[in-house]
C-alpha cells in the first residue's frame, strides 16, 4: 500500500472518529508511525479512549477563536452543581496542577499527544507528574464562578485548541419502529 494511500485512509479514520475493532468502536483519534523509505507499514503509536469529565450537559459551547490570541471559548463548559467530583477524561500525566488567577486547574498530557485541562475547580486532588486513570478524581468542581449555571470548563489542545467533545464516542441514533405510525428516537453519546 503506497504512503499516499495509507494517509487518506488515516484521515478518513480520523474524520469519520470510530473504527470498528472486533465488533468493539474504537475511537480513531491516535498518533500514527509510518514506516519510511518504502517501508509499507504503519502502527499505532498511541491511542487514548476518552470519556466525560462530568455528566452534565453543555451549558457552554466550544467557541473557536480566528486567531491565535483572540477572544474564543477554548473548550466546552459542563453543567456540574459545587463539590461533584470532575474525573479524568483519559489516561495520562498531571503536568499542572494549582491555581490560575485564584482557581484551581489541572492539565493531563495524554498519549497521543492531546492535553486536557479541567477548570472551576474548589479543590485539587492530584499532584504534577502523577500519572493517572481514566475516570479517575482529579478534583472538585466549584460550582458557579461567573453568576451563570454552576459548571466546569473542560479544554484540548494538540497544537491549537479545539473541541473537547469531538473526543467522545460519536452519538449513536436509533430509530425504533414501535408498529404502524408509532416510532421513537434515542440518541446515546
Amino acid at each position: 500500500m503506497s504512503r499516499a494511500v495509507r494517509v487518506v485512509c488515516a484521515l478518513l479514520v480520523v474524520t469519520l472518529g470510530l473504527w470498528s475493532v472486533g465488533g468493539l468502536a474504537v475511537p480513531a483519534l491516535a498518533l500514527v508511525e509510518s514506516g519510511g523509505g518504502g517501508n509499507a507499514w504503519t502502527r499505532v503509536v498511541a491511542a487514548v479512549t476518552y470519556a466525560r469529565p462530568v455528566p452534565g450537559h453543555v451549558v457552554r459551547a466550544f467557541d473557536s477563536d480566528l486567531e491565535r490570541f483572540s477572544a474564543g471559548h477554548r473548550g466546552v463548559d459542563l453543567y456540574a452543581p459545587p463539590g461533584t467530583p470532575v474525573a479524568a477524561a483519559g489516561d495520562g500525566l498531571v503536568t499542572f496542577a494549582g491555581p490560575v488567577a485564584g482557581v484551581a486547574w489541572v492539565t493531563l498530557r495524554h498519549d497521543d499527544g492531546v492535553r486536557t485541562s479541567y477548570g472551576h475547580l474548589d479543590a485539587v486532588w492530584v499532584t504534577a507528574g502523577q500519572l493517572v486513570a481514566r475516570g479517575q478524581p482529579v478534583g472538585r468542581a466549584a460550582g458557579d464562578l461567573s453568576g451563570g449555571q454552576p459548571h466546569v470548563h473542560w479544554g484540548a489542545r494538540r497544537d491549537d485548541y479545539f473541541d473537547p467533545m469531538l473526543l467522545l464516542p460519536r452519538s449513536v441514533v436509533r430509530v425504533r419502529l414501535d408498529g404502524p405510525g408509532q416510532a421513537g428516537i434515542e440518541v446515546a453519546r
